[in-house]
């Protein structure tokens, strides 16, 4: 058994961080943690049940407050997490200055691939010890990074439309979407080169773009799952990426069936 241990100033990085996950995690799906020892850096891929919706986002040790106590090889560590909300709540409890250990050991799965797989966390300031076992990696679909860059967010062949949604918009449409929870449906649409955000109740501009025709239906639970933050989108005929400016953090999310969309029901706004 090895371990990797790092002291930490700051638990409200680590937490904030993990939220992102949290938001569409349920303990059917749980978080497959990578702790990448080369880069220095936090990695976590995962997505919604239905899978119409993929997150990826990174933070580094130094953002997260983090420094290591000691140097295992130059391997990542995959860390499964069952509950994520249990581990925010605890780590809620700790001081700013704690010390986390992450207990792993070498495993070997089904293709014969030989990984650093997480035992158990334990987590502990001058007051407090608090500990959890880790998931068995084969209850996880693992994403790799190649998967994600080339296959799950490269638009190259696809690439519709592009525009920038501010955070101040995101929020906005986040208000709009939840005085209409019964209608469950928004898209974005162009019309004479501006982009807009609508459902059946509201329609938002959100920005010119050099573009003169789209229409991108999503549901209002998949743009929910989007963090508060700045992003670059960019539209395919299938899916949309929303590469955030803020933070290395990117959301694909899947096209709704252009037959599930009823103009009809929309409330005539002129």
């Amino acid at each position: 058994m090895s371990k990797i241990e790092f002291k930490g100033q700051n638990v409200a990085p680590f937490t904030a961080w993990l939220k992102r996950f949290s938001i569409f995690s349920s303990k059917d799906l749980g978080l497959l943690i990578e702790i990448d020892t080369q880069t220095e850096e936090f990695i976590a891929k995962n997505y919604s049940s239905d899978r119409s919706i993929v997150k990826m986002s990174s933070i580094s040790f130094a953002d997260l407050e983090l420094t290591t106590k000691n140097r295992p090889i130059n391997k990542r560590i995959k860390v499964g997490i069952y509950d994520i909300s249990k581990i925010q709540r605890t780590l809620a409890q700790f001081s700013d200055e704690f010390d986390l250990s992450v207990n792993y050991a070498k495993s070997v799965d089904d293709e014969g691939t030989e990984n650093l797989a997480g035992t158990s966390i334990l987590i502990k300031d001058e007051i407090l010890k608090a500990g959890w076992e880790c998931s068995s990696l084969s209850i996880f679909s693992y994403i790799s990074d190649e998967i994600f860059k080339n296959v799950i967010s490269n638009l190259e062949e696809e690439s519709v439309a592009s525009f920038d949604l501010k955070k101040e918009d995101r929020e906005r449409i986040m208000t709009l979407c939840d005085l209409d929870k019964e209608y469950g449906k928004m898209s974005f649409k162009v019309k004479d080169k501006i982009i807009y955000a609508r459902s059946k109740s509201f329609e938002l501009q959100l920005g010119i773009i050099d573009h003169s025709d789209l229409h991108f239906p999503i549901t209002k639970k998949q743009f929910s799952k989007i963090d508060s933050e700045n992003y670059h989108v960019e539209t395919g005929s299938t899916r949309m990426v929303l590469e955030s400016t803020d933070s290395n953090t990117v959301v694909v999310i899947g096209k709704l069936d252009e037959n599930e969309w009823d103009d009809e029901k929309d409330i005539d706004l002129g």
